[in-house]
């Protein structure tokens, strides 16, 4: 990663604003999503929404934003999140 880095600097620094935004809220379809496991919606709204939280593209933009920063607060994001959901979808 830190190769990617250093080749798009520009880039990089926008997915780590995007994943730093991204640690207190998410727009979905423009509706503002706070990414707290307490808070975040996994089943509410129409079809559209909800298939697209579940979809969890944020966790990507996070995971990517730690292997580039190191920074624990996006994996420990992305992991609460993945628990979160686990809790609340069960089989």
């Amino acid at each position: 990663m830190e190769a990617w880095r250093q080749a798009r600097p520009r880039q990089a620094a926008k997915l780590i604003d995007l994943a730093r935004s991204g640690l207190e809220g998410w727009d979905i379809f423009g509706v503002p999503v706070a990414l707290d496991p307490a808070r975040i919606p996994w089943r509410l709204g129409d079809t559209r929404f909800v298939w697209e939280i579940n979809r969890h593209q944020f966790f990507f933009t996070l995971a990517r934003a730690f292997s580039l920063t190191g920074d624990r607060r996006y994996a420990l994001r992305v992991f609460s999140l993945v628990e979160d959901w686990l809790n609340k979808n069960p089989c």
